[in-house]
């Protein structure tokens, strides 16, 4: 499952509006830099909002939407479908996210565990 860049706005309504109505039809999308657009582009860099494909196999049916909104999609997922979907992302970036913060807690213990024997050996 590789996301495809849809579409980039320079409105975070008009991103929202495509990902609803894509949404509506059966595909799903994810919305990217909402918060760092609404930081500032001054602040973060960021000068877009972006709208991905999620799944790779609805890509072509997306690009078919922007280009005639009666386009009949090939594979549409339900509602539940593609909650289900973002439930299982979100749980996945947590694993990651808590993998990553118990490896550096891990990292910063041991060098902090050097630093204090070292201490005491330099000192004795």
């Amino acid at each position: 499952m590789k996301m495809k860049l849809l579409k980039q706005f320079e409105s975070e309504v008009d991103a929202k509006t495509l990902s609803e109505r894509l949404r509506h039809k059966g595909i799903l999308t994810h919305v990217s830099s909402l918060n760092s657009f609404r930081l500032s582009s001054y602040a973060t860099g960021s000068l877009k909002v972006s709208v991905w494909v999620v799944l790779s196999s609805q890509e072509n049916d997306a690009i078919a939407l922007l280009a005639n909104k009666k386009h009949k999609v090939s594979c549409p997922l339900t509602e539940e479908q593609m909650v289900a979907l973002e439930r299982k992302s979100k749980a996945a970036v947590g694993i990651y996210l808590n993998t990553g913060a118990l490896y550096l807690l891990s990292g910063l213990l041991i060098g902090f565990l050097i630093w204090v024997a070292y201490s005491v050996l330099k000192y004795s």
